[in-house]
């Protein structure tokens, strides 16, 4: 079961999703020349791919309940993926900054 909560404030949405045992697959809207923070509740390892429109710049950051960085893809394409090894169940955020100047689709899949 999934639980998505949405809070916005200004440029920045936090998402609360519990991993799903299947694939799951949300749509997200990530501004121009602004950052998408999404929280993931995790707790058991898990696959997340992020996909962005073509011919944009897309910055991804996962940051584990302990603060530290466990996927991180700043080249100039507008997806990526990690397999994520979940050694303490918690919150995990991901980072989505959008570095071109026009707003950007991106679809997050965890599964």
């Amino acid at each position: 079961m999934t639980l998505f909560r949405h809070i916005l404030f200004g440029a920045v949405a936090l998402v609360g999703v519990a991993t799903p045992a299947l694939a799951d697959t949300r749509a997200y809207n990530v501004g121009a020349n602004a950052t998408r923070e999404i929280a993931i509740t995790a707790t058991d390892d898990f696959y997340m791919k992020v996909v962005g429109g073509e011919n944009t710049d897309l910055d991804f950051r996962l940051v584990s309940p302990t603060g530290q960085t466990v996927c991180d893809d700043d080249d100039t394409t507008s997806w990526t993926e990690c397999e994520v090894s979940v050694a303490r169940p918690g919150i995990y955020r991901l980072y989505i900054e959008n570095v071109d100047g026009e707003s950007n689709a991106a679809t997050l899949t965890l599964r």
